[in-house]
């Protein structure tokens, strides 16, 4: 596994090459003899260029020309690291009003996925959660106005559009049989009602359905979809209750009942938003 230090490198060296016009170099002679063979092992289709003092010391397809690709996330990865730190991890606050109901206030984790979720709802009941009744969704942490740019607007996982209280990516995994019985393609997963809505006009087949283009109203029903995962986790715990599941921002007095610490600290979270150029992770 690459060291922290040497993926940040790493990650510095492509983003030089990305941006560096070709004709501003002033390029050592031996510049395409010294390519680090432990860097050189992880490019199959690429090239890099290491610049000290003003001249090239270090590059590979220094003038070799391709298509660029999620640049932007090499930047993003690197500001993260050096800013909030290799161990930073995303945070959900859980509140509980004197009716019983649950907010929901979400800050961005890319990773609140139905595994992370089990966890949250088990660890709720640990703490003395005895019902919960309404489920309110505050994501007014990001203020995401406009769809990002390069969005194809598109039913695919990676048009997704992104939620200060999104689950498993936004999207999700549903599985039709003939006889036109939905159910979730996903073990970890249950069945939820938003899925059923969602696979009325699919046909046969397992889809990964991008949830914010799947109807208008991208947050309610991104909201909602968060709701449904809970709710349907907490009676999986035997918590009963039940009622809406709707966006309320939550009220200034309430305490936090609960706060999660994703599992995955934010090294481990760059690693696969790298690997697989997730466009929601970044």
């Amino acid at each position: 596994m690459l060291s922290l230090r040497y993926f940040i490198s790493l990650l510095q060296f492509l983003l030089f090459v990305a941006v560096m016009p070709p004709q501003s170099l002033a390029i050592a002679k031996d510049a395409e003899s010294i390519s680090p063979v432990e860097v050189m092992r992880f490019i199959d289709n690429g090239g890099y260029a290491v610049k000290k003092d003003g001249r090239i010391i270090a590059a590979h397809n220094l003038h070799k020309m391709f298509v660029p690709a999620s640049i932007v996330k090499i930047a993003t990865s690197l500001a993260a690291l050096r800013i909030l730190g290799p161990q930073y991890r995303f945070e959900t606050y859980f509140f509980m009003d004197a009716k019983q109901n649950l907010y929901i206030k979400g800050f961005g984790d890319p990773f609140l996925i139905s595994e992370e979720i089990a966890l949250i709802v088990r660890e709720l009941k640990k703490l003395g959660c005895q019902r919960i009744n309404d489920i309110y969704l505050d994501d007014t942490a990001f203020n995401i106005s406009t769809i990002a740019d390069g969005s194809g607007l598109s039913d695919n996982p990676y048009d997704a559009q992104n939620n200060a209280l999104a689950v498993n990516f936004n999207t999700v995994n549903i599985e039709k049989d003939q006889t036109g019985e939905v159910r979730s393609a996903e073990e970890q997963t249950p069945i939820l009602p938003l899925m059923t809505e969602l696979a009325e006009d699919l046909e046969p087949g397992i889809h990964r359905i991008n949830i914010s283009q799947a109807r208008t109203g991208s947050n309610e029903i991104i909201n909602s979809y968060a709701g449904e995962l809970f709710r349907a986790f907490q009676h999986k715990e035997n918590i009963p209750g039940d009622g809406i599941i709707v966006f309320k921002k939550t009220p200034d007095n309430l305490i936090p009942y609960y706060t999660h610490q994703s599992s995955k600290g934010l090294e481990d979270i760059i690693a696969p938003l790298m690997l697989f150029s997730n466009n929601f992770i970044a």
